[in-house]
């Protein structure tokens, strides 16, 4: 059986009855695809029978010495085509997952990259240096959304009008990642000018909240080139800002204002802890300010004790 036949049946499954974002299907497909690519490298018929362990194993050295992909990256990789085959052999395509024994190569701890608040500052200002164009009010919206929000770029896209509660100033992520909505609180500024966008233009509840100027809803790439544009606007290139550190800014400056990291979970929406205790090792310095607020610290007689 062709690989590729197997396939759109488990991306439908995806869809259909996991209910996974298009995102993360078009993802699966990426390394899917990047798979198929290696066997027609080496000569191997693309048939679901065909592929075997070992063949998998090389397949895990030609991402790491052929495309110099990261562990992080390869590991990503590895476990779509684990999904993949678990699928096939649920579906009794095949006996055993092929992919089920490789080891992946050892997660690399990487501490994320946020924007500073005075550089978030200048961001959000960013919309309003370009004058008073058509679309300025929506686009320091979208700034500001993702920026006291936390929310993923494809949340926001999804986001309709009868997802913003104005009496209870709260935004609510339907079926975020892991299928699980949660409430947002929203800041009373944001309410403010999100109720006054509301009122200029004709919606119903169902209507996105933030859509293209021919009145469409927005889609990732578009929304990737309005982000950059303020980036450049603000003076920030280069420096690695993408829309998703916008989510690491939220989680890490509430950190660093005390926020507990649980609350931090269930904003962020995460279902594992671990997920949201990396925010807790970005600021070593803030981390190191913090401590030396211990009151013992401020003490005349501790500091002449240890003098």
């Amino acid at each position: 059986m062709l690989l590729e036949d197997v396939f759109k049946k488990f991306t439908s499954y995806l869809r259909l009855e996991r209910d996974f974002s298009k995102a993360t299907v078009i993802a699966y497909r990426r390394d899917f695809h990047d798979f198929l690519e290696f066997l027609s490298r080496e000569n191997i018929d693309p048939e679901l029978e065909n592929i075997t362990t070992p063949m998998i194993r090389d397949y895990v050295v030609y991402l790491s010495e052929e495309h110099n992909l990261s562990p992080n990256s390869i590991r990503r990789k590895l476990n779509s085509l684990r999904s993949f085959f678990k699928y096939a052999t649920t579906q009794e395509y095949i006996s055993k997952n092929p992919a089920l024994p490789v080891v992946p190569p050892k997660k690399k701890k990487v501490l994320p990259v946020y924007i500073p608040a005075d550089e978030l500052r200048k961001l959000l200002n960013a919309p309003m240096q370009q004058g008073r164009s058509r679309t300025w009010l929506r686009d320091k919206l979208i700034l500001e959304t993702f920026a006291f929000t936390g929310i993923r770029r494809q949340e926001l896209i999804n986001l309709e009008w009868r997802d913003i509660n104005f009496r209870e100033g709260t935004l609510k992520v339907r079926s975020g990642k892991g299928d699980k909505d949660r409430l947002i609180p929203l800041p009373p500024q944001l309410l403010r000018d999100l109720e006054m966008f509301k009122s200029m233009q004709d919606v119903s509840d169902f209507t996105p909240v933030f859509r293209s100027v021919n009145g469409r809803r927005l889609t990732p790439w578009p929304l990737r080139r309005l982000f950059e544009r303020y980036i450049k606007l603000a003076g920030l290139e280069g420096k690695g800002y993408t829309i998703h550190k916008m989510r690491h800014s939220y989680a890490t400056l509430l950190m660093q204002q005390g926020v507990d990291v649980t609350t931090i979970q269930e904003l962020l929406g995460h279902a594992d802890l671990t997920a949201t205790k990396i925010y807790i090792h970005t600021d070593a310095v803030h981390l190191r300010n913090s401590i030396m607020k211990h009151p013992l610290l401020q003490d005349d007689v501790f500091a002449s004790t240890t003098t």
